[in-house]
């Protein structure tokens, strides 16, 4: 609609959408407009060794995974799940795929040992970082 000139985004620090004179004039006298679509992406082939057993795309670096790892960021994913419904954000915030990766290879059972991993510092470490060490600690243990 704004290539055909029906609608107009201002280059404002806040862009807004505005409605042209032709835009308005469509709404007084509506007749049909073309456009094209893009085209979807190719979904990815079944049992591409990127995603997982319940088809969720595990993050880059993660092929490497064995199925006890893959079972691990799972855990952790369903933990960051969790804690980012209980404080309402999306679940990047508390961690990102990346971090969840790392503490995998990593298996991460001290302060310490969390605090080498990438995307985990004091902070995050004070409010997260015992629940998923516990996360990991069971993991270890079975």
């Amino acid at each position: 609609l704004q290539v055909e000139e029906y609608l107009f985004v201002t280059a404002d620090e806040y862009s807004i959408v505005k409605l042209t004179e032709k835009g308005a004039a469509f709404l007084e006298a509506p007749e049909p407009i073309e456009m094209k679509m893009a085209k979807e992406r190719e979904k990815q082939a079944a049992g591409s060794s990127k995603k997982s057993r319940r088809g969720a795309k595990l993050p880059a670096g993660a092929a490497e995974f064995t199925e006890k790892e893959e079972t691990l960021f799972e855990a952790l994913r369903a933990l960051r799940r969790e804690i980012a419904s209980e404080e309402k954000v999306p679940p990047y915030i508390v961690f990102s795929d990346k971090t969840l990766t790392h503490m995998c290879i990593l298996k991460p059972v001290t302060e310490a040992e969390m605090l080498e991993v990438s995307g985990v510092g004091a902070y995050k470490f004070e409010k997260y970082g015992e629940r998923f060490l516990e996360c990991v600690r069971k993991f270890l243990e079975s």
